[in-house]
């Protein structure tokens, strides 16, 4: 009841193994497992009305257009 937003960052361009993701976690095929994971159940959350289509925020484009979309929304 006190969430106001969700943002969803698609996978839009590759993870790339950095020192911090590395291994499993810079894997395409587990990136895409974990976005149809989190899609599912946020779709599961609005068809159960614990959350309302209005609340989720998908961030894509570049990186500077998703920061000016999540300031738009946060209202910076």
């Amino acid at each position: 009841s006190q969430i106001g937003f969700i943002f969803v960052v698609p996978i839009e361009f590759p993870l790339v193994a950095d020192g911090v993701r590395n291994g499993i976690f810079a894997d395409p095929g587990m990136q895409k497992e974990y976005e149809v994971d989190a899609l599912l159940f946020i779709q599961n959350e609005i068809k159960e009305g614990r959350l309302y289509k209005e609340q989720v925020v998908y961030l894509g484009g570049t990186v500077e257009e998703r920061i000016n979309d999540l300031q738009y929304y946060l209202n910076f």
